[in-house]
């Protein structure tokens, strides 16, 4: 029973996530974008996922967790691990001035397109274009936030993707690595999205050192680029191959 009634909260939150979601991408981002430009749209956006995460944690769904989190973080790639569907909403949420690479498929979305195609950069947009979007938010002061696993899932056999580090070697910039956990796993890759847990699931988000690297005499970009991929799958303990 305890179990039920918190998947039915779960189910509420998460369709009032989807219709706020659309309603703020067709009706406010336009009057932001007036008063304030791209600017006044991120922020917006974040205020509104904090408010989510206020209701879900007001529900007793979840609890977060906060370790050396520095809000005020400014042209960097921030990654992290991805074990479930609401770590971009806590990450943004704990990072202003943030926009995060996404993967096509949430830009299909009906109730997220409105924000998905204002705000965040499209993986279908191809390789070049992506890093090319990537840097120029960088250097507009905005951090870019990536998942290098691209999918929430723990195989080992994944593929652990260099795109991270082809953006922060191009954009000359730190790599600031967020390692987050979930206890007890929801939202993950193989469980249904209204499923919820019989307890307060424990989120945590621990900011950990920023990679910093220098480019090597005799290294190209692209073992440049596998270097430190490598060194960010083994800070975040990432399970896939690089």
């Amino acid at each position: 029973m305890i179990v039920f009634a918190r998947s039915v909260l779960t189910v509420l939150c998460f369709l009032g996530f989807g219709i706020g979601g659309f309603f703020i991408g067709v009706a406010l981002f336009p009057i932001a974008a007036v008063f304030g430009g791209k600017a006044a749209k991120v922020r917006l956006l974040r205020i509104s996922w904090i408010f989510f995460e206020f209701v879900m944690k007001s529900l007793g769904l979840i609890r977060v967790r906060r370790v050396g989190i520095n809000p005020d973080q400014r042209g960097r790639v921030i990654v992290a691990n991805h074990p479930t569907l609401i770590d971009i909403v806590l990450l943004i949420a704990s990072y202003k001035n943030s926009v995060c690479v996404v993967k096509g498929k949430l830009a299909r979305n009906f109730f997220l397109r409105p924000i998905i195609s204002q705000m965040f950069i499209n993986l279908d947009s191809g390789g070049k274009e992506v890093i090319d979007e990537s840097v120029e938010a960088i250097k507009q002061g905005y951090n870019v936030i990536i998942f290098p696993e691209g999918t929430r899932s723990d195989s080992p056999n994944l593929k652990i993707h260099t795109g991270a580090a082809r953006i922060a070697l191009k954009a000359d910039c730190e790599v600031l690595p967020v390692k987050i956990s979930c206890k007890p796993l929801i939202l993950g890759k193989t469980q249904k999205w209204y499923w919820c847990a019989d307890r307060i699931v424990e989120l945590t988000l621990e900011q950990l050192p920023a990679i910093k690297f220098k480019k090597i005499s005799g290294l190209n970009d692209f073992r440049l680029s596998r270097s430190l991929t490598s060194e960010i799958s083994g800070v975040l303990n990432l399970k896939g191959k690089n």
